[in-house]
């Protein structure tokens, strides 16, 4: 996946006014909302991206298991594992990923985030 690509609709990825409003994944694999970040591995790379990429919309399971392996067809079992470890790293941005039964998943804002990113 193209690096570039992996900034997101907001703009430059360090740039922290981007950040506040929309998460940013940067060149160097760290996602960022509301001034805070977290690290994402190699491998959550290409699907976080999309995720972002697609901020507050439903993502297909298809579309993460295209994105997720370039080799084959990722298992059921592999995707939600890697979902998991994604979701995982998310609460302490403010952010969640919401399970949309038999479709996909969305990232969006948590629902009970006491922080603000303003």
């Amino acid at each position: 996946m193209n690096r570039s690509a992996m900034a997101g609709a907001g703009g430059d990825a360090r740039d922290p006014v981007a950040s506040r409003w929309r998460p940013v994944l940067d060149q160097d694999g760290l996602l960022r909302f509301g001034g805070r970040w977290t690290a994402v591995t190699r491998t959550q790379e290409p699907v976080v991206a999309l995720l972002v990429d697609h901020f507050g919309e439903l993502v297909r399971t298809e579309e993460i298991a295209e994105a997720y392996s370039e080799d084959g067809v990722p298992t059921v079992v592999a995707i939600r594992g890697l979902l998991l470890r994604i979701r995982r790293r998310l609460p302490d941005l403010g952010l969640a990923l919401y399970a949309v039964r038999g479709r996909g998943v969305v990232l969006d804002r948590a629902a009970r985030w006491e922080g603000s990113p303003c």
